[in-house]
């Protein structure tokens, strides 16, 4: 199968089933990647967590103004 046939099935598929397929894909490079030890790997294993973290709820998002602002002020979080 050619890659060209491939994309335009996805195309048809539904946006849920073309998530699925996405992270199915990304699960699938990081196992091959993982064996190079790569700092690439790590930061894709760090990015994640941190979505996981934040859809989860364990971790809140602010915007990114305010997080400038304290940043800037030197205002810590809690």
């Amino acid at each position: 199968m050619r890659v060209v046939d491939i994309k335009r099935n996805i195309g048809q598929l539904s946006v849920n089933d073309r998530a699925d397929l996405t992270r199915w894909i990304i699960i699938n490079l990081d196992e091959v990647a993982e064996g190079d030890n790569t700092v690439d790997v790590a930061w894709r294993r760090e990015v994640r967590t941190r979505v996981n973290e934040i859809k989860s709820g364990k971790v809140k998002m602010i915007p990114s103004e305010k997080m400038w602002k304290d940043i800037l002020s030197g205002k810590e979080r809690s």
